[in-house]
């Protein structure tokens, strides 16, 4: 008789934990380099540390099939994904309008050669539904997958 009420104390909260969702956030702060190339239209940024991460250019420059893995990202090591489960990365209260369209997957490690696992839904503060078959190419890691717009990123976008 023990064992059964056990069992239904036990029960639901095994059930909750199972179909709770875990959402993991950051509160750090770094500095950043922002250099920007008018000749070929490029931008490139890069943090004085490397956590929180926020590095990346605009585009693959001539040198990306042997150089360039990936374009810009932001994100935190400290996260972790798993494969085929849905995954949402977004910036609370942020300035960029829809900052990101996926999670970060180092180039030759994706499905294709994009660079990033593309979100199925695109919102004004991130990107959602990401859904991954793998974790490779350092994709285990919530790294949202910037869309860089040169007027938008700092001050007034235009």
């Amino acid at each position: 008789m023990n064992s059964k009420i056990f069992f239904l104390l036990v029960a639901p909260c095994l059930l909750n934990l199972s179909l709770s969702t875990t959402s993991q956030a950051a509160t750090v702060t770094n500095s950043y380099v922002f250099i920007e190339n008018n000749v070929d239209n490029e931008y490139f940024i890069t943090p004085r540390t490397t956590d929180p991460r926020f590095s990346g250019a605009n585009k693959y420059t001539r040198y990306s099939k042997s150089s360039q893995l990936s374009l810009g990202y932001m994100g935190y090591t400290n996260t972790s994904i798993q494969a085929n489960q849905y995954v949402d990365i977004w910036l609370e209260n942020s300035q960029i309008d829809k900052p990101f369209v996926g999670n970060r997957c180092m180039r030759r490690y994706c499905t294709d050669d994009s660079g990033y696992w593309p979100a199925q839904y695109i919102g004004k503060d991130g990107a959602y539904k990401i859904v991954q078959t793998n974790t490779n190419g350092e994709s285990a890691y919530a790294r949202g997958y910037l869309v860089i717009r040169h007027t938008c990123i700092f001050a007034n976008c235009l």
